[in-house]
């Protein structure tokens, strides 16, 4: 079974009608979770901060991209302990990730742990909405090198905004933030401050930009990507497409 991946966020469920109240008060760290090749389980803490009783819910998938899309896929190679918890207020919860699989790793398996709050359709009595609210973390096993050499990268434009490219050859995943797109003549395109996403390892990811003015990128031109990564500081060139 595969499912549409949202990068990292909440998902909300709506259970009912009134006036909404939608907060999560879920603590969860880290927020990323590695594991060294020789390690077969690491852990997340889940604090309860609310002044009631949350249910929680804990699965993990496989995570893969490809064809323009990234996908989570059922898998029996990695297990969460405890699946499904009840966390009092205040409380914290340790949930174990544990890699079952004997097989070796080659480079970095990338997975993604969502923990799931189910409803307490018991609040509010249908005074407020009640929401699912899930939280999606991804999750690294292996030994993978990152090599900022070894990404590659292309841009295409619409009629309404750019499109970024990478292509991660190594055996490790990249993590891109902090997006800049410069044409020859020094103008800036378009800007993404913080986290964009991620590039699994030997993968290729795709991201849309809103341009400022898309019309002074000339199709032909030779733009220039700058971006960061866990390594540092990254500057791409690549020739403009149109779409």
């Amino acid at each position: 079974m595969k499912h549409t991946l949202l990068a990292l966020g909440i998902t909300a469920l709506v259970l009912g009608s009134a006036s909404p109240s939608l907060a999560t008060s879920l603590r969860i760290k880290p927020v990323l979770i590695e594991a060294a090749a020789e390690q077969k389980a690491t852990q997340i803490e889940v604090h309860n901060l609310d002044s009631e009783a949350v249910d929680l819910q804990f699965r993990v998938f496989r995570w893969s991209q490809g064809g323009g899309a990234e996908h989570l896929a059922a898998t029996r190679d990695v297990v969460v302990s405890p699946p499904l918890a009840t966390l009092s207020p205040g409380a914290r919860q340790t949930v174990r990730i544990i890699r079952r699989t004997g097989a070796p790793l080659a480079g970095e398996e990338s997975y993604r742990i969502l923990v799931d709050e189910i409803p307490n359709l018991r609040r509010g009595q249908g005074k407020q909405v009640n929401f699912a609210l899930r939280h999606s973390l991804p999750v690294f096993f292996g030994s993978g090198r990152g090599d900022p050499d070894q990404v590659s990268w292309s841009i295409r434009k619409d009629a309404d905004g750019l499109w970024i490219a990478a292509n991660n050859r190594s055996d490790r995943r990249v993590r891109i933030s902090d997006v800049e797109i410069i044409d020859a003549a020094g103008r800036r395109l378009a800007v993404r401050a913080g986290l964009v996403g991620y590039v699994l390892a030997g993968a290729a990811a795709d991201w849309r930009l809103d341009a400022f003015d898309v019309n002074q990128a000339i199709t032909g031109s030779q733009i220039t990507i700058k971006a960061a990564l866990e390594s540092g500081p990254v500057h791409g060139i690549a020739t403009l497409q149109a779409h």
